[in-house]
C-alpha cells in the first residue's frame, strides 16, 4: 500500500495543519479544509474522486463542499453535515444547553458563529459497510459520535482519535444520546487490541510506538475522569465552576480564548456524564439550572 500525506495549512493557531492520506493514487482519506481556495488546491494536486471521512469537522470536509467527489462516510457524521447546510438548527441545539447549564454568553457567540457557513454538499455521500477499498472501517466515537478509523496492513489511518503530541477533545453531542469519555475510552482500548506499526493522525507526525501512545491517552482520559471527581462535593456545583478548576493542557481557563472555554465546557459534561454513568456523580437541578454533585 503506497502512502502519500499531503499537509494542508489551516487559518489556525492551533492546529495550524491538517493531514490528507492519498492511498495507492486512487483514494483520498480526509478532505481538507472547507475553503474553495484550499478544495480546489487539493483536488488539482490529487486528481482523485473518491474520499474517505474520518468525521464531519470543517478541516477534514473541503472537498464534499466544492467538488462532485464520492465520498464515504458514518451515518452519524452524514447527519451532522447538516451543521453547514442549516446551521440555525444546531445553534439553536446550543442555545438550550446554554440555557440547561448557564453557561455564559460566550458560549452562545461562538455557536453563532457557525452561521455563517451554509454551504452545499457537491459529493455524493454514501455510508460505510464493515469495509471499503480494501480497508477495514473502524467505528471510534468519542471525538464525534461516528468517528471512524481504516486499518489496514498493521497500518492505522486514526483521524482525530490518536495524535501524536496532544490530547484530542472529547466532543459534547446533546443530540446524540451516549457517553463520549466513556465511549472515548473503549475505543482507544479497542484500538489498543490491534496489531499496529504506524498510525497516520489527521494532525502531528506519523506515530511509530501506537502501543504506548494508547495507553498513555487510555492514562490521560482516566486521569482527567478522576480530577474531575476530586473536584465534587456533596454540595452541587456549576460545570462552569467545575470547568475552572480543573487544570487543562491549554492552560488555566480564565486564560483561554472564547472558542476554547467553550471547548473546555463541552469536555466537562463530558467528563460528568461519564462520572454519572460510573455511579459517582448526580445532576441535581437548582433554580432550573442543571449543577453536579458527588455521590
Amino acid at each position: 500500500m503506497e502512502v502519500e500525506s499531503i499537509r494542508i495549512k489551516l487559518p489556525l493557531n492551533d492546529p495550524e495543519y491538517v493531514y490528507v492520506y492519498l492511498l495507492n493514487s486512487e483514494v483520498l482519506i480526509d478532505a481538507g479544509f472547507c475553503s474553495k481556495d484550499s478544495a480546489e488546491e487539493l483536488y488539482e494536486n490529487t486528481k482523485v474522486d473518491k474520499v474517505l471521512l474520518t468525521h464531519h469537522h470543517m478541516d477534514h470536509t473541503g472537498l464534499l463542499f466544492f467538488k462532485e467527489v464520492e465520498a464515504y462516510l458514518h451515518p452519524i457524521e452524514k447527519e451532522l453535515l447538516g451543521l453547514y447546510q442549516s446551521p440555525e438548527k444546531f445553534v439553536k441545539i446550543y442555545e438550550r444547553i446554554s440555557t440547561l447549564y448557564d453557561f455564559p454568553e460566550y458560549y452562545v457567540r461562538s455557536f453563532s458563529l457557525i452561521s455563517s457557513f451554509r454551504l452545499d454538499i457537491k459529493a455524493r455521500l454514501n455510508v460505510f459497510g464493515e469495509n471499503v477499498f480494501g480497508l477495514e472501517v473502524i467505528h471510534t466515537p468519542g471525538h464525534t459520535p461516528g468517528h471512524v478509523c481504516f486499518y489496514r496492513d498493521k497500518v492505522l489511518f486514526g483521524g482525530d482519535m490518536v495524535l501524536s503530541n496532544t490530547t484530542t477533545h472529547i466532543g459534547y453531542y446533546p443530540h446524540y444520546s451516549g457517553n463520549p469519555v466513556g465511549d472515548h475510552v473503549g475505543s482507544l482500548i479497542k484500538l489498543s487490541k490491534l496489531e499496529i506499526d504506524v498510525i497516520y493522525p489527521a494532525h502531528e507526525k506519523p506515530i511509530k510506538n501506537p502501543e504506548k501512545r494508547i495507553h498513555d491517552l487510555l492514562e490521560h482520559y482516566l486521569e482527567r475522569a478522576n480530577e474531575v471527581y476530586s473536584l465534587l462535593s456533596t454540595e452541587p456545583k456549576k460545570v462552569v465552576e467545575i470547568a475552572k478548576s480543573i487544570k487543562w493542557s491549554t492552560g488555566d481557563f480564565e486564560d483561554l480564548d472564547y472558542f476554547n472555554r467553550m471547548l473546555a465546557l463541552h469536555e466537562t459534561v463530558a467528563y460528568l456524564t461519564y462520572l454519572k454513568e460510573q455511579k459517582k456523580a448526580k445532576e441535581v437541578v437548582v433554580d432550573g439550572v442543571v449543577h453536579f454533585k458527588k455521590v
